[in-house]
């Protein structure tokens, strides 16, 4: 098995997914991953940025998955995910994945 289908054969315990929406689109989109993780048999934490805990939610290692998901304003993340990542926990071998969403697509 080489790197890559390494990586399409990753598995998750838990998933901690975060979301900042205005309309509702990174709200459906952050749905669909956290239903696609428990699909997979992941324990899924999904919060919106506004009610996140990340010191106790945020999960340890290479079996957890943290989560962004967000609109872009002005082809960029908005102010406020931003400054809610930079004070994200510092986690050793978590794994991350940002989403960034946009109007019609």
């Amino acid at each position: 098995m080489d790197d890559t289908e390494k990586g399409l054969a990753m598995t998750y315990r838990e998933a901690t997914l975060y979301f900042y929406t205005g309309t509702g689109n990174s709200y459906r989109v952050a749905i669909w991953l956290a239903e696609a993780a428990q699909d997979a048999g992941a324990k899924v934490i999904l919060r919106s940025i506004g009610s996140a805990r990340p010191v106790e939610e945020i999960g340890r290692g290479e079996s957890a998955l943290l989560g962004l998901v967000m609109p872009t304003h002005g082809f960029t993340a908005p102010w406020a995910m931003l400054r809610f990542a930079l004070r994200l926990p510092r986690r050793r071998s978590t794994r991350a994945v940002v989403i960034a969403t946009r109007a019609g697509g």
